[in-house]
């Protein structure tokens, strides 16, 4: 306790090990196929689930991403080139450029 009382007071000084990283994670409403689903990024992961379906993969396995109207999400799965194409369920014109933004966010390597 005494750690995060000082990490709280000055968290330049005291920056959570790279093991605690993982926790943050973001996760938008979307659709897909329009069905309802979640679409969460997390350090090193992606995953996306509704009702019928879930699909989780890692950052090396996602090859790019895009955004317009929808965001379009690249990836490779057993050797094939697969993608997941989802649209946010808001009415912000800005919505996908954010889920894009969480995306590289949580896969730095695909801004490279």
């Amino acid at each position: 306790m005494k750690y995060l009382g000082l990490a709280l007071n000055d968290p330049m000084k005291y920056p959570p090990a790279n093991s605690e990283l993982r926790y943050l994670a973001i996760v938008h409403d979307v659709l897909r196929n329009k069905s309802e689903g979640k679409l969460l990024t997390a350090r090193d992961h992606i995953e996306y689930s509704d009702a019928s379906s879930r699909m989780q993969f890692s950052c090396s396995e996602v090859t790019g991403a895009s955004a317009g109207s929808t965001v379009h999400i690249s990836y490779k799965n057993e050797g094939k080139h697969s993608s997941l194409v989802v649209k946010s369920t808001t009415k912000d014109k800005r919505a996908a450029r954010m889920i894009l933004g969480d995306i590289y966010t949580a896969c730095p390597k695909l801004t490279q």
